[in-house]
């Protein structure tokens, strides 16, 4: 399969979640649009796993960590802010819909963080078709044992030594 086309397919199951979530959230169901948005992306990592080789866990990291910022945003509106009747165009903030949304975002953001600093390598790549390549395991000491000698027990009574 084309390399772009495979993208493609990508990005479209990701953008069809999106709508799917932004639609569920204009009729007011926001848990049909958490179940939309899990989805999507369970459906774009089982593709993403099937068809790419080389796994790119920074990829993976920021579209949770953008999916997760787009629900921590929906949450905080959902939850964190009221509009009140009086005086006209004011709002209230709660703390508990406030906590939650920044609960989502910093659990959200850690995958993303972790990947991005903690991944020395950009892609992984699996092919188990090669062999491992193995030195034999010698007895050789990395140092010359003919410039060293042996302690005796006086010695070794007399004088401190630390260990190494």
């Amino acid at each position: 399969m084309n390399l772009s086309l495979k993208n493609w397919i990508g990005l479209g199951i990701l953008f069809i979640g999106l709508v799917a979530y932004l639609l569920s959230l204009i009729s007011q169901e926001i848990m049909i649009s958490v179940i939309a948005m899990i989805v999507s992306l369970l459906a774009w990592m089982i593709y993403h796993s099937q068809v790419e080789k080389s796994k790119n866990y920074k990829l993976l990291g920021y579209v949770l960590a953008v999916s997760g910022i787009i629900l921590s945003i929906t949450v905080f509106f959902y939850f964190g802010v009221e509009q009140v009747a009086f005086p006209i165009g004011a709002v209230q903030f709660h703390i508990e819909g406030i906590t939650k949304s920044l609960i989502v975002l910093f659990i959200s953001v850690l995958p993303a963080l972790i990947f991005h600093y903690f991944s020395p390598m950009e892609t992984v790549t699996t092919n188990f078709s090669q062999p491992i390549d193995t030195k034999p395991i010698t007895n050789e000491t990395p140092y010359n044992t003919d410039e060293w000698e042996e302690i005796s027990e006086e010695e070794l009574e007399h004088v401190e030594f630390e260990e190494i």
